[in-house]
């Protein structure tokens, strides 16, 4: 990237064309120079610049639209890089018009339009880049993640099986790939891709995607082993709960029980700690598994599930009197739980 004193040179070197009275071939030359600068000015952040260099340039009536679209193309990234996105609509409008098997110019204003919140004409500039770009899968990449943005699944997954037919090994078709299929809650679907991603350039992110991925198909050990080494406070708070659903299905009680001695993580929120009652519920701990759903319950006072487990605790450690004071709170919480009581 250039400095900002380099940006600042080469925009007064060429800032004395646009005054100059060359012929036709040294105006295009000079833009051409014109848009090399402009390139340096927008990696530097100097925009501003940029919407002071160009619209002099623009107002040129000897040139045509062949010669001018890659400036109203800047003009436009320029005034969408100053936030000024109504300003910069017409710009990156006029590119597409004047260069309409430009793939780029479709993507460019496609990403716009999404800021200024027109979805339907932001697709449809997307699909117009994709039909023009044969080859490429980036455009199709991020034209999916769009796509699982706004909830579009089944388009998201076609544009998505286009991306990886042209790049089966990408690194970043395979991250949109395991979004898709953790979205559509296909674990085995994701299962060879996030070996692949995370084998290949593991991260935090996808430590956290394969645990859970292993979890959902059937590997609750292999899951918990990548895991533990970091328990608790290295963990996010997903991986902390993956950690607990592990070990729940493998029937092993340690970390809950402990919780309910640490006091656990403080990000960690009420579905967390009904978890980990639960877990102790079901090996025997009652009075441990009472403390934990009450904590639970101090994070969501408003859960019928959580207190309709409490009723259980109390129930299960004899306190009658106590079972029936929550049971009247969950009931007013969840009428239709009526049922759910067994003393």
């Amino acid at each position: 990237m250039m400095n900002a004193k380099a940006c600042v040179l080469v925009l007064v070197m060429t800032a004395g064309f646009v005054f100059a009275n060359p012929n036709w071939s040294q105006r295009v030359d000079r833009l051409q120079e014109v848009m090399a600068t402009t390139d340096s000015l927008l990696a530097c952040g100097r925009a501003d610049e940029v919407v002071e260099l160009l619209p002099p340039l623009l107002n040129d009536d000897r040139l045509g639209a062949e010669v001018l679209w890659p400036l109203e193309q800047r003009l436009g990234l320029a005034y969408q890089a100053l936030g000024r996105f109504e300003e910069a609509l017409p710009h990156l409008e006029r590119a597409v018009l004047w260069a309409q098997q430009d793939p780029v110019n479709h993507r460019n204003l496609a990403h716009l339009l999404l800021q200024l919140g027109k979805r339907g004409r932001a697709f449809s500039e997307y699909r117009d880049a994709c039909s023009l770009a044969l080859d490429d899968w980036s455009v199709r990449v991020e034209f999916g993640h769009v796509l699982l943005d706004y909830e579009q699944i089944d388009r998201a997954a076609s544009i998505l099986e286009e991306a990886e037919t042209r790049c089966s090994d990408c690194p970043d078709v395979a991250r949109a790939l395991v979004r898709l299929s953790l979205v559509r809650r296909d674990y085995n679907r994701a299962l060879p891709y996030i070996t692949i991603l995370h084998g290949s350039n593991p991260t935090s992110e996808t430590r956290e995607q394969m645990a859970l991925i292993l979890l959902k198909t059937g590997q609750p050990e292999a899951a918990r082993a990548m895991l533990l080494n970091l328990w608790p406070d290295a963990l996010s708070a997903n991986e902390r709960r993956i950690v607990l659903e592990a070990d729940q299905q493998l029937g092993d009680d340690s970390r809950a029980l402990a919780l309910a001695v640490s006091g656990g993580v403080e990000d960690d929120g009420a579905d967390f700690w009904g978890l980990a009652s639960l877990i102790c519920f079901e090996a025997g701990e009652d009075e441990s598994a009472l403390f934990l759903v009450e904590r639970a319950i101090a994070l969501a006072p408003q859960s019928a599930a959580l207190r309709n487990n409490r009723v259980a605790m109390l129930l299960k450690l004899g306190r009658r009197e106590d079972a029936d004071v929550e049971w009247g709170i969950v009931l007013q919480l969840d009428p239709s739980l009526v049922d759910n009581r067994r003393d």
